[in-house]
């Protein structure tokens, strides 16, 4: 079976131009073993995306949908307190 293809709203080629705008920019050049971004659902969820390499030098992406930014804030003080050397965690 083949997926239509949905076109692309004009607010998402602007995010995507922008992003490939900042890998060709010196001047805010991202770090290139990691990738975090935050995406808000039409349910208002956020969505958090990261994309980096784990310590076996294997590319992975993780994402972790919160109901709120406190609820995401929360998250954050939970995951420091179990591992408080640990950066960002990939599984």
């Amino acid at each position: 079976m083949k997926l239509k293809k949905r076109k692309q709203s004009k607010v998402w080629k602007e995010v995507l131009d922008t992003i490939e705008a900042f890998t060709i920019n010196p001047d805010y050049a991202p770090d290139p073993e990691h990738v975090q971004m935050y995406i808000t659902t039409k349910d208002g969820d956020i969505v958090e995306l990261h994309i980096g390499y784990d310590e076996e030098r294997e590319i992975r992406k993780t994402f972790d949908t919160f109901e709120s930014e406190e609820e995401m804030e929360e998250q954050r003080i939970i995951d420091k307190m179990e591992d408080p050397e640990e950066g960002i965690l990939l599984n």
